[in-house]
């Protein structure tokens, strides 16, 4: 199974994602079917779902490596209050604790763009800071 992380530059970034916040593209990370379905047995698909976010939350917070061997990239921040996770064909903003689902066609992403470096990442959160958000 394949999850797709689009990561929040918008108002939300690092607190909560809220409609319209500007998400770009954030790496692709795989889970292998045997481990999707040791970890969804029995469950309700909205149940399955935050247990495979759970299962990427280690991934995106370069702990552990996915499924196939790939490590969150050193050059993309970690998965944070904010972003979303697209499972199938639901999408989950990070919360504060936990997973809530979100209107994955009101989602406003930027598919031209990647995942900012971190060195531009500091810069602004600099600006933000200044402009008091």
């Amino acid at each position: 199974m394949k999850v797709r992380a689009l990561l929040n530059e918008g108002p939300g970034m690092f607190w909560r994602y809220q409609p319209g916040d500007r998400l770009v593209e954030g790496p692709t990370i795989v889970l292998a079917d045997h481990a999707v379905a040791a970890i969804t047995e029995g469950l309700s698909v909205e149940q399955a779902d935050h247990a495979i976010a759970d299962a990427i939350w280690p991934i995106g917070n370069k702990q552990v490596p996915d499924s196939i061997g790939n490590f969150w990239p050193r050059t993309v921040r970690s998965l944070s209050t904010g972003d979303v996770l697209i499972i199938g064909e639901a999408a989950y903003a990070v919360a504060s604790a936990g997973w809530t689902m979100v209107d994955p066609f009101a989602l406003s992403v930027s598919l031209s763009d990647m995942a900012r470096p971190n060195e531009r990442l500091a810069e602004h959160r600099l600006a933000r800071m200044a402009d008091g958000r």
